[in-house]
């Protein structure tokens, strides 16, 4: 019993030297200043550390500093300060401190912070350091040099050197199974590097084999970065899904691996192992980016990017080029959108540091090269762009490997088409041969890659005038593509593939290669376009945002184009109604997306026979894809909130068919269905297509149909002239410009239509086009007035005779009441409504600067009195009241300004009073085209004194929105 004071005796002793010795404190106080990121403070601290430690017990724990030392001086100062203060604690450790597994751990410490920087050729010579000292002194642990072999191979897979990282991973692999104990975390990260090696050298089987020991192995640990070791592997799983084409298993896997870093970095208190969480967070948004990327929803895409980008700029050095590698996956998204010089700025940066990093020899810098020359091409800097792609491919062949490499393959197809563009078919021909060999090398003949490039082959060879060619490719990759035809056979739920275009280019090179070889297969083909409209449609339908569904079904203007052109072709033979109502839904097939699209946002339509509970839960699974970059759930709930509304959408088509079609279904209309609802003996319907060759002009009356073709030539220049001519007054040639497209756009139907009433549904540049001003006669040196088209015709304007149809199928009951509204635009509403804003930096200037409508104000007065009209003016003139009062009015009087947006008409806009907030987007004073058909309007009648609201000088396809929503539209051509 004596024993035991003398114990607590020493063990207080100790307790207390340990309070008092300043080394001790000191450590403490800079183990606390790194998890506070206090980086100015600490260097300080380990500086007086390191200079009293030597000759001290102390001495032997330098080492511990290494790397935290290191890394306070390259973040509070620059990467150069971060190395040599790391290289001085290793030169410390050599001169003071024996201990084989002190002098490893300061050298390891140099290679994880050039690591962190992105140094990768310099990270490789420090670990390659690293494991020459492992396996030279036998005091080092067997585990350790597995684990020195691992961070090599991880050094040598950044570089995009597979062979020798997978070496070093199977190295590490059988190091680690020796070991007496189960080392399950380093088991799996062994194989999940095995995993990665093998896909990139294109064994997707060896690769998938050992994902899944990764993940068994990883499930059995214990270790706290567990979960983050499980999101890498989850990552790489997910890439090798997305290559096979397995979008909902790759989703899910990135998702999930989002969902695991975020945890750990929102509970880490290491420093160090927050920023890894992040970065792997990072990962996994952009290799989400890359799914949604590849279905065409470029939306999507950049929105994860831009999470990414977040993140990393957060965290990173401008140079870094795990920093730049995001803005390269955007420059991806710019090129998709042609912003050529947007893409140049972020393929230049991560360019540079590549080669300030990697080397001009890494795959990386060599990838950077060909999208660069894509760059160039887009620019019309012909000869750099042909330099660039021809050094990249050079450059790509010197590597080991080359055979199976996918980023040498790319950069002969971005070769080939920057060929195909400039006609040189021969070149493309070869370059996407080759690629074609390395592809099918890397993953087999039947995979969905290939198909694209025989489709990139196809075309190349009916350039070259091979049409024989053209055909085998084309039914070559129909053939790998024939459980999309299945799918679209057997549901018509909206879904998406990879590289969607891929069925619909098939047929389409099959039908023309089929054309120009004289095949006689009419019915075949008539078939075969129908199912690629299909898969165009079905795709398109997944999107979230109206620009990527534009754009994607742009791209593929050319199927539209044939199988319009087709179905002309068809009726003129036929004659038939049948053909008829075939050429009247292709016509369609492009005109309702962004309004179908907005239709998912109305909260107003009540349809028949649908309960409200399922409109609501139809809203909350639609509202539930937004995401808010904030919010971590939102985000990895994605593929859950997909699932659901995919499962949603099945049985809504079975159980509500009609409303499924109107809201999700593809265009079905009929000559029927527009005399139902549209026509009346005193009215015609007009609607025009225009294909690269042709001009189609449908008229469609109350008892009889034709449809006439002309050619498309000239049609835009007379357009561009007549809308020139306007804008400058110039009366003459207005005059001659006018009639010159009334003969080429109106006269081949004009003995056709005889009733006074007129319903247009323009397509291309005639969407600029008001028909009225047109004169049916040559002009003369007087006034025109009488030779205008509006002499004949009241003419009314439609977006979509399917949206117009489906429209007129919804409940309103007409009201007699007179609505007027006029802001004005006076200064005192222009003074309230700066007095409202916050923030002098977001005040509107463009509102401004709006012209005073006095006679407006007046005029709607007048209506005041004279039809007992409800008038709103000044500040009273809201959006927000609009939106409220307009659906009880049957006529509606707008005297406001419009503002025209001729590139995406149906952002075009009348502007109202404005508050001075500007949060609630249905209450900034802006009435956007697409946002009428939120509104739940019953008038007769819409009269428009706006300015612009149709005028010729600028597209006014967005208010002609007022022709679906009303009865009768009447606009000044101002």
């Amino acid at each position: 019993m004596r024993v035991i004071p003398a114990l607590v005796f020493c063990w207080c002793a100790s307790a207390a030297s340990a309070q008092t010795d300043p080394l001790a404190v000191r450590h403490a106080r800079i183990s606390d200043l790194r998890q506070r990121e206090q980086h100015t403070e600490l260097l300080k601290q380990v500086e007086r550390q390191l200079n009293e430690a030597v000759g001290t017990p102390w001495q032997d724990s330098i080492h511990t500093y290494a790397f935290t030392f290191g890394r306070a001086a390259w973040k509070s100062q620059d990467a150069e300060a971060g190395i040599a203060a790391v290289q001085r604690i290793i030169d410390l450790v050599q001169r003071y401190d024996k201990d084989a597994l002190h002098r490893l751990n300061a050298l390891e410490a140099k290679g994880k912070l050039l690591q962190g920087m992105g140094r990768m050729k310099e990270c490789i010579a420090a670990d390659s350091l690293v494991l020459a000292f492992a396996d030279a002194d036998p005091n080092v642990p067997l585990i350790r040099r597995g684990m020195a072999r691992q961070r090599l191979a991880s050094d040598y897979a950044q570089m995009g050197d597979h062979e020798n990282s997978l070496r070093h991973y199977t190295r590490a692999r059988d190091i680690f199974a020796k070991s007496d104990t189960l080392l399950a975390l380093l088991m799996g990260d062994a194989c999940s590097g095995m995993g990665a090696a093998y896909w990139h050298l294109g064994d997707t089987r060896k690769a998938d084999e050992q994902y899944g020991l990764a993940l068994s192995y990883i499930e059995q640990s214990t270790d706290p970065k567990r979960d983050f070791r499980m999101a890498g592997t989850l990552i790489n799983r997910g890439i090798l899904w997305q290559s096979t084409g397995d979008l909902v298993r790759s989703k899910a896997n990135y998702l999930e691996s989002i969902r695991r870093c975020g945890a750990v970095a929102d509970t880490a208190r290491d420093p160090q192992l927050r920023e890894e969480a992040i970065l792997g967070r990072t990962r996994g948004y952009v290799n989400l980016a890359t799914v949604y990327f590849a279905m065409g929803d470029d939306g999507r895409s950049r929105h994860f990017l831009e999470l990414a980008l977040r993140d990393r700029q957060a965290m990173l050095e401008p140079d870094d080029p795990r920093l730049l590698g995001v803005k390269d996956r955007l420059a991806d998204v710019e090129l998709q959108a042609k912003n050529f010089a947007k893409a140049e700025e972020y393929v230049l940066a991560f360019l540079e540091a590549c080669e300030k990093y990697y080397g001009t020899r890494s795959k990386d810098y060599l990838r950077a090269c060909s999208k660069l020359g894509v760059v160039r091409a887009g620019l019309q800097q012909d000869s750099k762009a042909d330099s660039l792609f021809r050094l990249s491919i050079a450059l790509h062949l010197k590597l080991d490997g080359s055979a199976t490499s996918i980023e040498l393959a790319s950069a002969y197809r971005r070769h080939a088409q920057f060929c195909m563009s400039r006609g040189r078919w021969s070149e493309a021909v070869h370059d996407l041969e080759q690629a074609l060999t390395i592809l099918e090398k890397v993953h087999g003949p039947q995979h969905h890659q290939v198909a694209g490039y025989l489709l990139a082959l196809a075309e190349a060879r009916f350039g070259a005038g091979d049409a024989q060619g053209t055909l085998q490719d084309a039914e070559r990759a129909m053939a790998l593509l024939t459980d999309r035809s299945d799918a679209l056979k057997n549901s018509s739920v909206p879904q998406a593939w990879p590289q969607p275009n891929l069925l619909p280019d098939a047929i389409y090179w099959k039908v023309k290669a089929g054309k120009a070889l004289g095949i006689d297969a009419a019915d075949q083909w008539r078939s075969e376009l129908d199912l690629s409209v299909l898969a165009l449609l079905r795709n398109k339908a997944v999107y979230q945002d109206e620009g990527s569904k534009l754009g994607f079904i742009g791209q593929e203007k050319v199927v539209f184009d044939l199988a319009i052109d087709l179905a002309a072709d068809d009726h003129a033979r036929s004659r038939s109604s049948a053909d008829l109502d075939r050429f009247l839904t292709l016509a369609e097939t492009d005109r309702s997306i962004l309004l179908k699209s907005r239709l998912n946002e109305f909260s107003s339509i009540r349809f028949t026979g649908v309960p409200d509970t399922v409109l609501m839960r139809e809203g909350q699974l639609v509202a539930a894809l937004e995401i808010d970059r904030d919010d971590l759930d939102a985000v990895t709930g994605l593929a859950e909130h997909e699932r659901a509304l995919a499962t949603f959408l099945e049985r809504l088509s079975k159980d509500h068919p009609q409303y499924f079609a109107m809201r999700y279904g593809e265009p079905s209309i009929t000559l029927q269905h527009v005399r139902g609802k549209l026509l009346t003996p005193s009215r015609d319907l007009l609607v025009y297509a225009l294909t690269d060759e042709h001009l189609h002009m449908l008229v469609v009356g109350s008892d009889t149909a034709a449809l006439v073709r002309a050619s498309v030539q000239g049609v835009a220049e007379a357009v561009s002239t007549m809308n020139a001519a306007i804008a400058s007054r110039d009366r003459k040639a207005y005059a001659r410009s006018a009639h010159e497209l009334y003969q080429l756009a109106f006269a081949p139907v004009a003995p056709l239509l005889r009733k006074t009433e007129l319903l247009i549904v323009p397509d291309g540049d005639l969407h600029k086009v008001n028909f009225e001003t047109l004169l049916f006669e040559p002009p003369t040196e007087g006034n025109n007035v009488e030779r205008m088209l509006i002499q004949k015709h009241a003419i009314a304007y439609l977006l979509s005779v399917t949206t117009a149809v489906q429209f007129a199928g919804l409940k309103k009951e007409p009201s007699g009441k007179v609505l007027a509204f006029a802001p004005g635009f006076s200064d005192e509403l222009k003074q309230h409504y700066i007095a409202q804003v916050p923030d002098t930096g977001a005040i509107d200037h463009s509102y401004l600067d709006l012209v005073r409508q006095p006679f407006a104000v007046s005029t709607a007065e007048a209506l005041g009195s004279m039809v007992n009209a409800r008038v709103q003016l000044a500040a009273e003139a809201s959006e927000q009241r609009f939106r409220e009062m307009s659906s009880r009015h049957g006529i509606l009087h707008l005297g406001t300004h419009a503002e025209m947006n001729a590139t995406s008409p149906m952002y075009s806009r009348l502007v109202f009073s404005k508050d001075g907030a500007g949060l609630d987007p249905d209450a900034d004073g802006y009435l956007h085209a697409y946002e009428i058909y939120e509104l739940d309007l019953r008038a007769q009648l819409a009269v428009l004194t706006a300015c612009e609201t149709g005028a010729g000088t600028a597209d006014v396809e967005g208010v002609r929105s007022w022709a679906t929503a009303s009865r009768t539209l009447v606009a000044p051509a101002w």
